[in-house]
């Protein structure tokens, strides 16, 4: 028989939880103050983008590209910044280029959708992705 050492602590008193115990439930108050709380904490994340934006010029005008559309300009802005800059210090940003993604794909998308489903008469053969949906990326 193997001796019990008294600083090894118990199943018991390792943080074991007895099925006899029971769990104390948690007041509506307590979890209302805590959501109004993170609330707050979303609206001033909101408020700390549109601060950043509006600090730095040089993010805000990539934003205001890229909400326009022009890509190209955008590009530029964007290789001017450190790897992932902009998009890690604006959501907005991040946001604004996955908009500007879909709407670029969404065109792209419509028509290789009718011409899968034989709807050929919007669909020309003659034209080539590369003309048609460039983003010089």
């Amino acid at each position: 028989m193997v001796p019990v050492d008294s600083r090894v602590p118990s199943a018991a008193t390792a943080g074991y939880a007895d099925d006899s115990t029971t769990i104390a439930g948690v007041s509506f108050a307590s979890v209302l103050a805590v959501q109004n709380a993170d609330d707050v904490k979303q609206i001033d994340e909101k408020d700390s983008d549109d601060a950043i934006l509006a600090k730095n010029q040089k993010l805000g005008l990539t934003f205001a590209l890229l909400e326009g559309g022009a890509w190209q300009f955008a590009k530029q802005m964007l290789d001017r910044f450190p790897e992932f800059y902009a998009v890690n210090a604006s959501r907005s940003i991040a946001l604004s280029i996955a908009d500007l993604l879909e709407r670029s794909t969404d065109d792209f998308y419509q028509e290789k959708s009718r011409f899968a489903l034989g709807d050929t008469g919007t669909f020309n053969l003659s034209s080539s992705l590369a003309q048609t949906h460039s983003l010089e990326i």
